[in-house]
């Protein structure tokens, strides 16, 4: 009875891996439940296993399958990401009950690894922009070092540690970026150095890539687009620079087609690298007013004005101090304190006098 629910199994399993029009969540089920069926057969831990390394072989070949189809169009992004997630969640399982040490382990480890990348490359603004899914997916693991990179560099620059060495001089680093901008088909206004102290960041002010106009920042280094903004679309990463064009004019012949539908790379109100950088120098005036920063919560009121909250404490806790800081001027406003339940104001001052003037009211 076993062998031929098995020969049942591989006939439904080539059957439904061989036609993009099987790629559901439904149609895999029917292969969910014979696997279950002949596990309940299987007599020894050793059968069970060989059993087990099939049937991971077999979602891995589905998945291989799978994203090729989606790059071909033949299957939707949401039934292939549905579809994606679920065999590679059987598939871990699968392979996590597998008692003995079997030589193919770490390579089914490994697939399913890349596996994980390969979803969310599928689902990234750059995946309709390749014929080639391998070449794609390579470009997007780069892609995916490099804002790791970014990231690491703009959080360095939020506590205060940008010890880089300055290679190179504001004006160098601005042609550099003009110029490899230029090369990219990306026109601009001005590029505007973001403040750090390596000119890795810049704001492109006007920029515009075939007729579209866009906003984001740059950063020189990883040669990445973040704070990406098309028209009411946000987009949730990075993009690197050879991709933008194709990305960006996806974008806008996507949202032509489809108006109604909410585009994939919108995202949540999170703080942006842009935004984490402001606070950031906010952070660094605190310190050089001698100031603990970590005393202090700072809020983003508006980004284009510099604009902050400003909320802490001095006399070892005892007295409350809020405001409102200009980052331009230096000097905070709106100020309230708070002592003993009593709550009190003072008149404008700078962020390097605010903890004398609090402590005289």
């Amino acid at each position: 009875m076993l062998d031929d629910i098995s020969r049942e199994y591989v006939l439904l399993e080539l059957l439904l891996r061989s036609n993009s029009v099987f790629y559901s969540t439904d149609a895999v089920k029917l292969l969910s439940d014979l696997e279950e069926a002949i596990l309940s057969l299987a007599g020894s831990d050793q059968d069970l296993d060989e059993e087990r390394q099939a049937f991971v072989q077999s979602k891995i070949r589905f998945l291989q399958n799978l994203f090729a189809y989606v790059m071909e169009r033949k299957i939707s992004l949401e039934t292939a990401t549905d579809l994606a997630n679920e065999l590679l969640s059987e598939a871990e399982s699968t392979l996590a009950s597998i008692t003995s040490k079997v030589a193919v382990r770490d390579y089914f480890e490994t697939k399913l690894e890349e596996f994980d990348l390969s979803i969310a490359f599928m689902n990234s603004p750059e995946f309709y922009s390749y014929d080639s899914f391998d070449i794609g997916l390579a470009d997007y693991r780069s892609k995916e070092a490099n804002l790791e990179d970014l990231n690491e560099y703009i959080q360095s620059l939020r506590v205060g540690e940008d010890d880089e060495t300055v290679t190179i001089s504001l004006e160098d680093a601005t042609a550099e970026v003009e110029e490899t901008l230029h090369d990219n088909s990306i026109q601009f206004a001005t590029v505007e150095s973001l403040g750090d102290s390596s000119y890795r960041l810049f704001e492109i002010a006007g920029a515009r890539t075939g007729g579209i106009a866009f906003e984001a920042n740059y950063d020189r280094e990883t040669q990445i687009l973040y704070d990406v903004v098309v028209g009411e679309v946000r987009f949730s990463t990075g993009l690197s620079l050879e991709m933008a064009k194709q990305v960006i004019e996806g974008t806008v012949s996507d949202a032509e087609v489809v108006e109604d539908e909410e585009p994939a790379t919108a995202v949540e109100d999170d703080e942006t690298p842009t935004e984490s950088l402001a606070i950031s120098r906010v952070e660094a005036a605190l310190a050089a007013a001698d100031l603990e920063a970590g005393d202090f919560e700072v809020t983003l009121v508006d980004l284009e004005e510099n604009l902050f909250t400003l909320e802490g404490s001095f006399d070892k806790g005892k007295l409350l101090v809020s405001g409102t800081y200009d980052l331009d001027t230096g000097l905070v406003s709106e100020i309230v304190l708070e002592s003993e339940g009593q709550s009190y104001t003072a008149e404008d001052t700078s962020l390097v006098d605010l903890e004398t003037v609090s402590l005289k009211l």
